[in-house]
């Protein structure tokens, strides 16, 4: 699945870059993002069957902490731009530089919170805060807040289950197959963590979990 996608996508982008008119510039941009929205979901259903198989590891490995997040951010920027909402993040003084974990994991989860955080969000911020768990020993706390419309308290506790959104009228205005919260939290947990959720309706919402400061390091 993933192949013929990507050269599609590959050559999206590239006729994207030729001289277009604004109306196939336009019709360029919807083929790119739906490109791009397809493979998110195709990697969705290969890593979800690959941890349903058990056969999907952590790869640890010490990496720059501020580094990432600044690249994470610049994924976001074009959303950035489109809504008008502020995007940032803060790391406490009291967090190493370096730590040492799955890199491409931990990404994995901030870009799924961050990216359902401007989802549901039309003004104001989303804020990613990075801090020493002050009530876990020895653990990273990782929260992501929005001030967007906010989840009903019924639906908070099914919302990590595979193939679960608010409803189903959000699968149709906001898209998504409803994986990407339980892959984090199958993530999270494979990391030794855990994660959750706060959320008031119409004042926003706060998803963090935490992780172990001490991931083993494996190749």
């Amino acid at each position: 699945m993933r192949t013929p996608m990507t050269s599609i996508y590959g050559m999206a982008r590239f006729i994207q870059k030729s001289e277009l008119s604004a109306k196939q510039h336009h019709y360029s941009d919807v083929i790119v993002r739906n490109c791009e929205n397809l493979m998110a979901l195709i990697e969705e259903l290969l890593d979800f069957s690959k941890i349903e198989s058990g056969t999907l590891e952590l790869v640890n490995q010490p990496f720059d902490l501020k580094s990432m997040l600044d690249g994470l951010l610049k994924l976001f920027e074009l959303q950035v731009e489109g809504k008008g909402i502020e995007l940032n993040y803060t790391v406490d003084a009291s967090v190493d530089d370096v730590i040492t974990a799955d890199e491409k994991r931990l990404r994995q989860i901030l870009i799924n919170l961050i990216n359902n955080a401007f989802k549901f969000t039309e003004q104001g911020e989303v804020l990613l805060s990075v801090e020493v768990d002050p009530e876990v020993e020895s653990s990273l706390r990782f929260t992501v807040t929005d001030s967007g419309i906010g989840i009903p308290k019924e639906k908070q506790a099914k919302l990590f289950e595979a193939f679960t959104q608010v409803d189903a009228s959000s699968s149709r205005k906001y898209g998504g197959t409803g994986l990407g919260l339980a892959i984090c939290k199958r993530f999270v947990e494979m990391m030794g963590g855990s994660i959750g959720l706060e959320s008031r309706m119409g004042e926003g919402s706060r998803f963090y979990f935490t992780i172990p400061l001490d991931q083993p390091e494996k190749d």
